[in-house]
């Protein structure tokens, strides 16, 4: 059965939607991240950076092992976070998988690559102090770029609500996982 909503004019249609911009303002300052989300995510993606970078350097069933170790303790983590913001909220935020979690902003992003060639090509010269450098201010600037979206999606919802769309994330792993198969082969 289809309801149908009618509006007694331009007034009430107007005041429908203050009434549901409203209630979005509410619901957004509401919302509650997990605690320790930006010490965890910092923490998992220094892991995942350090592990990877080893095992490229590696390049043996070891360093493999090592890789995926490390991308395993990512998703834990990752999966865990989205867990506890969905329990803590009872709502799901596009942008806080993509943009937060994934990594797929700007700021996330250009920390991860630069903390992710640093170490390793300092895996590949064996400067393991400068490894773990690397990797942890890969880890710390991933995180702060996830503040940044935060704040930025806290302030205007409604510019910052949309996430990256799945045909997006399924085109960054495929050219991920075609990077890794070109490094294996090449090295």
């Amino acid at each position: 059965m289809e309801s149908e909503t009618r509006f007694d004019g331009p007034d009430d249609a107007r005041a429908r939607l203050a009434a549901a911009d409203l209630a979005r303002g509410r619901l957004t300052t509401g919302l509650k991240l997990p605690r320790g989300l930006h010490p965890a995510l910092a923490g998992a993606v220094a892991v995942q950076i350090g592990t990877a970078a080893v095992g490229i350097a590696e390049q043996s069933a070891l360093g493999l092992g090592l890789l995926l170790a490390g991308l395993g303790v990512f998703l834990a983590v990752a999966t865990w976070l989205l867990h506890r913001f969905r329990r803590i909220n009872g709502v799901r935020v596009d942008g806080l998988t993509g943009r937060v979690v994934l990594g797929t902003g700007t700021t996330s992003s250009v920390a991860y690559v630069w903390g992710f060639g640093g170490a390793t090509w300092a895996a590949f010269d064996s400067q393991w102090w400068l490894v773990g450098l690397a990797a942890v201010m890969g880890g710390v600037g991933y995180a702060l770029g996830a503040r940044q979206w935060w704040d930025a999606y806290r302030a205007d919802p409604a510019t910052h609500a949309r996430g990256v769309s799945p045909q997006v994330l399924a085109m960054l792993a495929l050219v991920a996982a075609l990077g890794f198969v070109v490094l294996m082969v090449v090295g």
